[in-house]
């Protein structure tokens, strides 16, 4: 009896001590306030914005993108360049630890191209990959304009 009851302290402490060691890892980014702009019926783009953070300790790149409901994503970027605003494709988006990142209309943003179909007050599904490593996905809605200001 008491051989078995030490096994059973034994076998307890080793199961709380492999729990331990198997707590989930905090996020290590954190996003909110995504959505896509409603286009037109015919329009062939659309563009998509959020607010991402980096909980991590280690630099995040999003290098790649995807959409459920979209052939293609590209990260770009508006600038004023000789008095005219201009849009132009960015490789990557480089986020150091601590900081954030806004993507907004008028800076950096999604280019969502070839929709399926953009029913207004429907959810897009958004992947974020750093290099083939998916790190975040989010389930944005499509709306005229930001439904959050």
């Amino acid at each position: 009896m008491r051989l078995k009851n030490i096994l059973l302290a034994v076998t307890v402490a080793l199961s709380l001590v492999l729990l331990s060691a198997c707590k989930p890892e905090a996020a290590p980014i954190s996003i909110e306030k995504g959505w896509v702009r409603a286009a037109p019926p015919g329009a062939m783009a659309s563009a998509g914005y959020f607010e991402i953070v980096n909980r991590s300790d280690a630099t995040i790149e999003i290098t790649r993108v995807t959409a459920d409901q979209f052939a293609r994503v590209e990260i770009h970027e508006t600038s004023m360049v000789d008095g005219q605003m201009k849009m132009r494709p960015v490789a990557a988006l480089r986020i150091e630890p601590g900081q954030g990142l806004s993507l907004a209309p008028g800076g950096k943003h999604l280019m969502l191209f070839e929709p399926a179909e953009m029913p207004e007050d429907s959810d897009v599904t958004i992947t974020l990959y750093d290099g083939d490593r998916p790190i975040a996905e989010l389930d944005v809605p499509i709306a005229r304009s930001n439904p959050y200001e």
